[in-house]
């Protein structure tokens, strides 16, 4: 159950991460946001100026649409959430029997 829910996890957030992709446009707004993130210059040059379709550039190895990001902008981790959920109802069950 967790392999398949860390795969829609991965799913959405190269999905996300197309989307962002498809909102900054133009090569200078891709230069300004990878600037605007901390990711140093040669990044933001080499990365904004591909000629590859938004699916295929969200998946280039940049680090500024991270995990950690998503989560600042308020997205749950599919994963997570079920880990939290599966060991709340793990301590509940488990308790010593009295005979």
């Amino acid at each position: 159950m967790e392999v398949f829910q860390k795969e829609i996890d991965q799913w959405i957030h190269h999905w996300l991460r197309m989307c962002a992709w498809k909102q900054w446009k133009k090569v200078k707004t891709r230069i300004r946001q990878f600037r605007a993130y901390g990711a140093p210059e040669w990044m933001g040059f080499g990365y904004s100026n591909t000629r590859k379709g938004p699916w295929t550039a969200s998946l280039l190895p940049n680090s500024i649409l991270t995990k950690k990001y998503w989560q600042k902008l308020g997205l749950v981790s599919l994963t997570d959430r079920y880990l939290e959920v599966r060991n709340s109802w793990r301590t509940a069950v488990y308790r010593t029997v009295r005979g």
